[in-house]
């Protein structure tokens, strides 16, 4: 097994959220109905997207 550091790493292109699924994911999460892992998972975004989403929601405006 080699580890070619000269290789690029192949990244997602970056998912934009609508506010209303962001909303909804924020609901999710305050109503326990899923950790910040399955919202990523189900969103198709990083865990470090929605863990900001929640940071907004917290701070508000």
């Amino acid at each position: 097994m080699s580890n070619d550091a000269s290789m690029p790493r192949i990244r997602r292109p970056k998912k934009v959220l609508s506010p209303s699924a962001k909303y909804e994911i924020w609901l999710r999460l305050v109503r326990g109905e899923a950790t910040i892992a399955q919202a990523a998972t189900e969103a198709g975004v990083d865990r470090s997207t929605i863990i900001r989403l929640r940071q907004v929601a917290k701070d508000g405006p």
